[in-house]
C-alpha cells in the first residue's frame, strides 16, 4: 500500500553524497564515468567557471585552486560515503583555508551539515563536545547552510540547546543568521484563508509572480521564541518577531510543537507565546489589521472575527497584559498599541455583518477601557446604519454624537446623507447637505467637498431626481468645487442602467468640455450600454473616443474592459467581451496574454450566472483559442476551472474537473495549496471518496507535505475510505 505522506528524516550519509562534478556549473557528467580526455576537458570547464566567479568578486583565482576545490570536494564525497566524520572534518577545514566554501551548492551544504548533525548530536556524550573545535565546526556549517536556505541542521542545533536548557546558545546562533529572516516571505495561498471568490483584477503579472519562500525560517523563529519563553521574556520574543517578515500559521507551528513534547509545560508556554505574538504582530501593523478584518467580513467568518477581537481585549485586560489600548498608553510591558483604525475597523465590521450586539459590545468596551468615542467611530456607526440599518438609527446616532460634544467632519456628513438617501428621505438628505455647505464646507479642501457632493449626486439619481442631480453638477462645473471623473461616471452608470443613450452622450460631451479624461469605468460602462442597445459599432465608437482622449488601447486596457463587461453577467456583455478578445488577437499592440484569458474564464464562472452547459461550452472555446496561440493557462486559471466544475451539480462536473486536474499533471503545471484544497474539498463534498483517495496518493507522490485544511481533508478521506474497505471485506 502506498504511504500517505513522505517522511523527511535526516538523510543517512550514504544518500547525502554530493556529486562534485555533475552539480558544478558547466559540468554535465559524473567524473567516474568520464574518459581521460573528457575528464581533462571537464576540469578545464570547472576551472573556467570558478575563475569567472572569483573574478566577479574582484578576486584572482588560479587554475591550481580550481583543481584543489574539485579534489577536496571528491574527498568530502568519499568521507560522506564512508561515514567518516573525522575525514570530512579535516577536508572541510582545508576547503575553508582555501576560502572555497562559497562555491558549494546549497544541496552540498545541506548534506554535509545534516551528516555532521546526525553524527555529533546522536552520540550519548554529545554534550561533552560543546565548545570543542568540532562543535564550532558543526555550528559554522549549520549557519552557512542556513544562509543558503538549508535550515534543517541549524534547527537541529537549536533544538539540542533547548532540550539541554541552554537558551542563550539558541539566541547566539540566531543572531548569526538574522540576514535570512528579512525579505519577502509571501505565501501564494494560505490554506487557512482560502477564498472561494475570484477577483480577476488581482490576476495581473505582479501578483502572479511567486516570491522565494524559505519554509525553514519559521522553525528558526519558533526556536528563538522558545528560548525567550525559557527566559520568561515575552518582550524580547515580540521584538524578534517584529524584526522579521516571517509569519506564524497553524500549519507551520503544529509540527514544531511536537519537538517540545519532552517538556509539556514549556510546550504550553510556547503555544501561548505564539498566539499572543501573532496578535501583537497584527496589531502593530494597523493597515494589516484593518485588511484582515475586512477579509474576515468578506468571507463571513464572524466567529474568527469575534475571536480576534476577544484576543485583543484579552491582551489588554487579561492576565499578564501585553497590548496597550492606544498609543498614549504604551509602557515597557505594553509595547504594542491598538490605534483608532483598529477600533473603528472592528465597529464597522460587526455592523457590516449585521451583528449589532457585537458592535454594541465594542462601543461599550471603549469607555470601559478609558477611551472616548472619536468622530471616526461615530462616523463608522452612522455609516453602518447607512448600509444596513434604518435611517432613524443613523439620525439618532447623529443626535447622540452632537450631545456628547463631538463635532462631525465631512465623512460624518457624507455617511448621514447616504443613510437618508438609502432610507428614501431625499428631502432630509438635502437639508443635511445644505447644513454641511453652511457649517463646514468653506473650511475643507476641494477634494473632500467633492466627495460629499458625489454622494449627493448618487443619492439624487438613485431616488429619481435626475433634474436635481444635473442642476448640482452644473453648479459644480461653474463653481470652485469642480466635478471629477467619479461625478461623471455616476451619471453615465445611471443613464446606462436606463438605456438612455442620449443622456450618456450628453455627459460624455460635458466631460470633454471640462477636459476630464475618461477611465476604464467610463468606457466599459459606455460600451455595455451600446452593446445592449444593439449598436454593432459600439466597440469602434468607444475605442475611437478612447484614442481621442489619449487612452492607449493596450493589453491592460483591453483586459480591464473585458473584466468589467463580464461583471454585467449577461450574454450580451459576454459576446462583447469575446469580440474584444478577437480584436486583441488581431491587434499587434494588444495581444492577449494568460491574464486576459483567465479574466474571461473567471467572468464566465463567477457566481454561476450562466447555465452549466453554456459555461462549459464558452470555456472550451476560450481554451481552444489559448491552445491555438500556444498560451498556457496558469495555476490560478486552473483553480477557477476546477472549482467551477466541482460545484457543477451535474454528474459531468466531476469528469470536467478530473480532465483539468490530469492536464495539470501531464503538463506539469504547479499545484499549490489552493489547488489541492479545491480538488479535495470538491470531491469530498460530492462524496467521491475513491477519487479523492487517488488525488491524496498523487499529492503524496509529488513530495508535497499537506498542512492545515488540506491535511484535515486528507485525514478525513483516508478514514472514510478505510472504513468502507472494512465494511467490504471481499474487496481486495
Amino acid at each position: 500500500m502506498r504511504r500517505l505522506f513522505l517522511d523527511l528524516p535526516l538523510v543517512r550519509c550514504a544518500s547525502t553524497v554530493p556529486r562534485p562534478i555533475r552539480n558544478l556549473p558547466g559540468a554535465s557528467h559524473s567524473l567516474q564515468h568520464t574518459g581521460g580526455r573528457d575528464k581533462a576537458q571537464l576540469f578545464d570547464r570547472i576551472k573556467d567557471t570558478i575563475i569567472k566567479k572569483h573574478t566577479s568578486h574582484g578576486i584572482d583565482v588560479s587554475g591550481v585552486q580550481a583543481d584543489v576545490f574539485n579534489h577536496l570536494l571528491i574527498q568530502i564525497n568519499k568521507a560522506l560515503k564512508d561515514e567518516n566524520l573525522q575525514s570530512l572534518y579535516q577536508h572541510w577545514l582545508k576547503l575553508e583555508q582555501k576560502e572555497l566554501t562559497r562555491f558549494l551548492a546549497p544541496s552540498h551544504l545541506r548534506r554535509v551539515s545534516e551528516f555532521a548533525v546526525s553524527s555529533l548530536l546522536s552520540v550519548p556524550d554529545a554534550a561533552q563536545t560543546i565548545g570543542s573545535p568540532q562543535w564550532k565546526w558543526l555550528e559554522d556549517i549549520s549557519v552557512l547552510a542556513a544562509d543558503a536556505h538549508q535550515t534543517d541542521a541549524l534547527k537541529s542545533c537549536m533544538m539540542y540547546h533547548i532540550k539541554h536548557n541552554n537558551p542563550q546558545a539558541v539566541l547566539g546562533l540566531y543572531d548569526r543568521c538574522k540576514s535570512i529572516m528579512s525579505g519577502d516571505d509571501s505565501w501564494e495561498d494560505d490554506p487557512q484563508e482560502l477564498s472561494r471568490h475570484y477577483d480577476v483584477l488581482a490576476l495581473n503579472p505582479e501578483t502572479l509572480k511567486t516570491s522565494v519562500h524559505i519554509p525553514g525560517r519559521v522553525d528558526l523563529l519558533l526556536a528563538v521564541v522558545t528560548a525567550h519563553a525559557m527566559r520568561n521574556s515575552f518582550r524580547d520574543a515580540l521584538d524578534a518577531c517584529l524584526e522579521t517578515v516571517v509569519r506564524f500559521h497553524h500549519y507551520t507551528t503544529q509540527e514544531f510543537y511536537t519537538l517540545l513534547d519532552h517538556d509539556p509545560a514549556l510546550r504550553s508556554k510556547v503555544e501561548l507565546y505564539v498566539r499572543r505574538l501573532s496578535v501583537a504582530r497584527l496589531v502593530s501593523r494597523p493597515h494589516s489589521l484593518s485588511k484582515q478584518i475586512t477579509n474576515l467580513v468578506n468571507s463571513a467568518a464572524i466567529g474568527h472575527l469575534q475571536n480576534l477581537y476577544n484576543s485583543i481585549i484579552d491582551g489588554i485586560t487579561g492576565p499578564d497584559p501585553y497590548l496597550a489600548v492606544d498609543p498614549t498608553s504604551l509602557t515597557t510591558k505594553r509595547t504594542v498599541a491598538v490605534n483608532e483604525i483598529g477600533w473603528t475597523s472592528f465597529l464597522s465590521a460587526f455592523l457590516a455583518c449585521r451583528r449589532k450586539d457585537l458592535a454594541g459590545k465594542v462601543w461599550q468596551d471603549l469607555p470601559r477601557l478609558g477611551l472616548s468615542h472619536s468622530v471616526s467611530m461615530w462616523t463608522a456607526l452612522i455609516d453602518g446604519y447607512a448600509k444596513s440599518g434604518p435611517f432613524r438609527d443613523a439620525l439618532a446616532t447623529w443626535d447622540a454624537m452632537l450631545s456628547s460634544g463631538v463635532k462631525p467632519n465631512f465623512l460624518t456628513y457624507r455617511a448621514l446623507i447616504s443613510a437618508l438617501f438609502n432610507g428614501k428621505r431625499p428631502q432630509l438628505a438635502m437639508d443635511r447637505f445644505r447644513r454641511f455647505q453652511a457649517e463646514l464646507m468653506k473650511e475643507l479642501p476641494a477634494e473632500q467637498v467633492v466627495l460629499v457632493m458625489n454622494t449627493v449626486l448618487q443619492g439624487l439619481l438613485a431616488t429619481n431626481r435626475a433634474d436635481g442631480a444635473l442642476s448640482l453638477l452644473m453648479s459644480m462645473e461653474s463653481g470652485p468645487y469642480k466635478p471629477d471623473i467619479v461625478s461623471y461616471n455616476t451619471f453615465i452608470a445611471h443613464y446606462g442602467r436606463n438605456q438612455n443613450l442620449r443622456g450618456v452622450g450628453e455627459i460624455i460631451n460635458r466631460m470633454v468640455a471640462a477636459k476630464i479624461q475618461g477611465d476604464i469605468v467610463t468606457f466599459s460602462t459606455v460600451l455595455s450600454v451600446l452593446l445592449k442597445a444593439g449598436r454593432q459599432d459600439g466597440i469602434d465608437l468607444v475605442f475611437r473616443q478612447m484614442r481621442r482622449q489619449g487612452l492607449e488601447a493596450n493589453v491592460a486596457t483591453y483586459t480591464a474592459i473585458i473584466d468589467r463587461l463580464l461583471r454585467e453577467q449577461d450574454e450580451t456583455s459576454l459576446n462583447g467581451a469575446i469580440e474584444l478578445l478577437h480584436r486583441m488577437e488581431t491587434d499587434s499592440n494588444g495581444q492577449p496574454n494568460a491574464v486576459t484569458y483567465t479574466a474571461i474564464i473567471a467572468g464566465i464562472h463567477r457566481d454561476s450566472w450562466l447555465p452549466s452547459s453554456k459555461a462549459q461550452e464558452w470555456t472550451r472555446q476560450v481554451l481552444g483559442r489559448m491552445r491555438k496561440r500556444n498560451i498556457k493557462l496558469s495555476t490560478p486559471g486552473y483553480n477557477i476551472l476546477l472549482d467551477a466544475s466541482l460545484k457543477n451539480g451535474q454528474p459531468e462536473g466531476v469528469q470536467y474537473a478530473l480532465s483539468y486536474y490530469r492536464e495539470m499533471l501531464r503538463q506539469k503545471i504547479p499545484m499549490n495549496y489552493h489547488t489541492w484544497y479545491v480538488v479535495l474539498s470538491g470531491l469530498v463534498q460530492r462524496q467521491e471518496w475513491d477519487l479523492a483517495r487517488e488525488v491524496v496518493n498523487d499529492m503524496s507522490m509529488t513530495g508535497m507535505q499537506p498542512m492545515g485544511s488540506v491535511l484535515e481533508l486528507a485525514g478525513k478521506i483516508y478514514k472514510q475510505t478505510n472504513s468502507r474497505k472494512r465494511q467490504r471485506p471481499g474487496d481486495g
